[in-house]
């Protein structure tokens, strides 16, 4: 009988274990697909804002390559309300599964 509750709690210990890893990997692809869409966003934010440099609509796609591996990022640029603001959609994909995007930024740019 005592081995029986040792098997049993020792499958419990490893699936335990493995769970805490594989949520430990998803954790730390997404710290650093968030990286990947705020810099990028940075760096649209960067860009001088004079009268015909001002973002235009549009979807803008970048292989990337970070944290020894690869990724893609898909920014879609567009209108809001106001005429002088852009509406900024940053999503970073595994490119190994193009459809769930592994984290997703929204921000703005302001023309002026």
């Amino acid at each position: 009988i005592a081995l029986a509750v040792f098997a049993t709690v020792a499958v419990a210990l490893v699936r335990s274990a493995s769970l805490s890893v594989n949520q430990a990997s998803q954790v730390a692809e997404m710290t650093e697909a968030r990286w990947l869409a705020e810099n990028h966003l940075a760096q649209l934010r960067q860009i001088p804002r004079e009268p015909g440099n001002f973002p235009s609509r549009g979807v803008d796609r970048q292989q990337l390559y970070s944290a020894d591996r690869e990724w893609e990022l898909v920014a879609e640029i567009s209108d809001t309300e106001n005429p002088y603001i852009r509406r900024v959609e940053v999503q970073i994909f595994n490119p190994e599964n193009l459809d769930q995007p592994v984290y997703t930024l929204i921000g703005f740019l302001g023309q002026h």
